[in-house]
C-alpha cells in the first residue's frame, strides 16, 4: 500500500502512524483484512488517497516476498 501525494494533508494528533511518514506499508492481505493499518486523524476537510497492489504467490504458496504465509 502506497499513499498517493496529493501535497500536504493536515493531521490533528501529537505524532502521526510510523508508516505514514514513510509513505508506504507491505502487509499480507490477511493482516489488512484482520487488523487494518492505523490511519492518521486528519483535519476537516482534508482527505487521503492510497493505492493498494496485490502480489500473487507462488505454486510453493510463498509471496513474491519469498515469505511464508501465516499460520492460522
Amino acid at each position: 500500500m502506497r499513499r498517493i501525494d496529493l501535497g500536504p494533508v493536515r493531521t490533528i494528533q501529537d505524532a502521526d502512524p510510523p508508516w505514514f511518514a514513510h509513505g508506504t506499508a507491505r502487509l499480507p492481505g490477511r493482516v489488512l483484512a484482520e487488523v487494518g493499518l492505523p490511519m492518521p486523524l486528519l483535519a476537516p476537510e482534508q482527505a487521503l488517497v492510497f493505492e493498494l497492489l496485490a502480489e500473487r504467490a507462488d505454486r510453493s504458496g510463498r509471496g513474491a516476498d519469498g515469505d511464508a504465509p501465516a499460520a492460522g
